[in-house]
């Protein structure tokens, strides 16, 4: 009997064990899966559909793996039924981490979708890195692939500069963008016309097409660029940025206070405070009255070139009308108060204080049309300019005499070089080698020689000879 009831006790404490760690077991499991916000989960009448959750003033932290993603401090925030979905309102100092980096953000309305990692701004939003700061319309972020969007109207500072654009697309993992059209304005150090050492001014650049900015490249599509002194227009302006090289190509167009010009392609080193002008480069010398002038945009008078030997012997003579006042005008080098429009296939010009020159090749021409139908034209295989001594020779190829200088008065020189000031009022010139026709004024080279306290003839003079044909001949 006594057995009976031990082994009666042993079986019932084990039953009661077994019993006990069931209840404890189903007991832990609800205590598991009560949701501790499950008072505030309950459907509130002021809510609006689909809301669980409505706090005020928080403080928001989000972590994955430990990690931060995004945090803020928000007036309210709404948390959705799905528990993935939020809603923030009145966000202040908004930080969001992206797999490339993080961004910072500022608006009055967001939403944020934990599961999909998208962070939107719904109304004007503030965003800013290290490379931007933005006021947009709105925003979308894709925090797995670090890009950010903009559509609309963009404003603010984009790298060195301030920015007035549309529809940015801007990429957190290298700071690469597109957008456009836009207007950017900042600090740039391009090249100066007027031979001071280039320092950093303030630029305008702006674009009608679709502007971006990836591997260390700055693209504008049909750009201008303008400092008030200068202005650049063409249909593709990049900037290496490591390098400082800005290279402008298709019907390129530069104006300034004294030059303007047009040619096919301009790579300017701003490092080496070098620029280069190809293909069919067409410039004009501005006179010296217009040199003052606001800059503007106009037309690049076409290079008119002279007429070959061969035709303009079978047309007649179209002399100017006789003018001694201009004549002298045309042969005293005085004339800068013209403009003066030059030809050729390359410019490369140094513009570094104390270094200043240039070397002109591909057939340079130049041709100075002055009033009453005159002009002067010269040609050579090659121009040097020399920036500090004010000075441009024309050189001929080796052993050859094929610079020459033609004008309307039926001068035709040719020489080895030949050297000119290009200072304003300096009619110096030098030659070497030079030999040609020229043709004297008749006043100053009289054909006879007067006798003193001689009668006046009784007869009619007869007519004059034609001014002498002067023949100019020089050593190599």
């Amino acid at each position: 009997m006594s057995r009976f009831t031990n082994t009666a006790r042993r079986f019932l404490l084990v039953f009661a064990g077994i019993a006990g760690g069931i209840a404890l077991a189903l007991w832990t499991r609800k205590l598991i899966a009560l949701d501790p916000f499950a008072a505030m989960a309950r459907p509130d009448p002021g809510l609006g559909l689909g809301i669980g959750i409505r706090l005020d003033d928080v403080d928001f932290r989000h972590y994955h793996d430990k990690e931060l993603t995004l945090k803020a401090r928000i007036a309210r925030l709404d948390v959705l039924r799905d528990r993935q979905s939020f809603d923030f309102f009145d966000v202040r100092d908004g930080w969001c981490n992206t797999r490339y980096g993080p961004f910072q953000f500022e608006t009055q309305r967001a939403s944020w979708n934990a599961a999909s990692q998208q962070v939107r701004g719904l109304s004007a939003a503030r965003v800013f890195d290290k490379n931007m700061d933005l006021v947009v319309p709105s925003f979308a972020v894709d925090q797995r692939l670090g890009l950010l969007s903009a559509p609309g109207r963009i404003t603010g500072r984009l790298y060195d500069g301030q920015l007035v654009a549309y529809n940015l697309r801007y990429t957190l993992k290298d700071g690469s963008y597109e957008v456009g059209p836009a207007e950017w304005e900042g600090m740039l150090a391009l090249t100066q016309d007027d031979g001071k050492e280039a320092k950093r001014t303030r630029w305008k650049i702006k674009s009608d097409g679709v502007v971006t900015h990836k591997d260390d490249l700055e693209r504008w599509p049909n750009g201008e660029a303008t400092d008030g002194d200068v202005l650049v227009k063409a249909q593709l302006i990049e900037r290496k940025v490591s390098t400082d090289v800005v290279t402008a190509t298709g019907k390129v167009v530069y104006f300034s206070q004294k030059t303007n010009l047009s040619c096919d392609k301009a790579v300017i080193y701003r490092k080496e405070k070098r620029s280069v002008f190809t293909g069919t480069v067409n410039m004009l010398l501005k006179p010296e009255s217009e040199q003052d002038k606001p800059l503007k945009i106009e037309e690049i008078p076409p290079f008119r070139p002279l007429v070959p030997d061969e035709v303009a012997k079978g047309r007649p003579p179209a002399p100017p009308v006789a003018d001694k006042k201009m004549d002298d005008e045309l042969r005293s080098g005085k004339v800068r108060k013209y403009p003066v429009v030059a030809l050729a296939e390359k410019i490369e010009y140094w513009y570094e204080k104390g270094k200043r020159h240039a070397i002109i090749t591909g057939n340079p021409q130049a041709r100075q049309e002055l009033p009453g139908g005159r002009w002067r034209h010269a040609w050579s295989p090659k121009g040097l300019y020399d920036g500090e001594k004010e000075t441009l020779r024309l050189v001929s190829a080796e052993g050859k005499k094929d610079t020459r200088v033609r004008s309307s008065l039926g001068d035709d020189l040719v020489c080895a070089w030949f050297e000119l000031s290009t200072k304003d009022g300096d009619d110096r010139w030098t030659a070497s080698g030079l030999e040609g026709d020229v043709y004297p004024d008749e006043e100053e080279v009289p054909l006879t020689k007067e006798k003193k306290g001689a009668p006046p003839p009784k007869e009619p003079a007869k007519p004059q000879p034609p001014p002498l044909k002067g023949r100019l001949h020089g050593k190599g």
